[in-house]
Parts: C-alpha cells; sequence; structure tokens
C-alpha cells in the first residue's frame, strides 16, 4: 500500500529519528526521493514542523 496524506503510520527501529514513534502522515514533497514524506508526530503540539522520512522507514498502522 502506498502511503498518502492523513495516515496514521509508525517510525521504523531502523531509523535513528523518533524510532518507535507514531504520527500521521502531514506533506509529501513530489519530486524529491529521499526525506519526501513529512510526518506530524503525536504528542508533539508544541513544534507542529513535520519530520521527514523515506517510505521505507515508515509502517502504516491505520
Amino acid at each position: 500500500m502506498e502511503i498518502e496524506l492523513g495516515m496514521k503510520v509508525k517510525i521504523k527501529n531502523s531509523c535513528e529519528v523518533n524510532a518507535g514513534y507514531t504520527g500521521r502522515v502531514e506533506s509529501i514533497l513530489h519530486g524529491k526521493t529521499d526525506h519526501n514524506i513529512g510526518v506530524d508526530i503525536d504528542g508533539d503540539h508544541e513544534d507542529p514542523t513535520p519530520y521527514y522520512y523515506n517510505a521505507d522507514d515508515l509502517e502504516i498502522i491505520g
């Protein structure tokens, strides 16, 4: 399944930043192949800036 906006995802343990955290896909940068999926991490309301990951770093959970 392809990752789409609004999907709930979990950052895989193989990723160095925020491994194990969950969040929602907030943006997808088209025309960029690396670190192109922006995720708003759950519980990170003080800083709404998304963290960017590769699709391989994310697991769709709902």
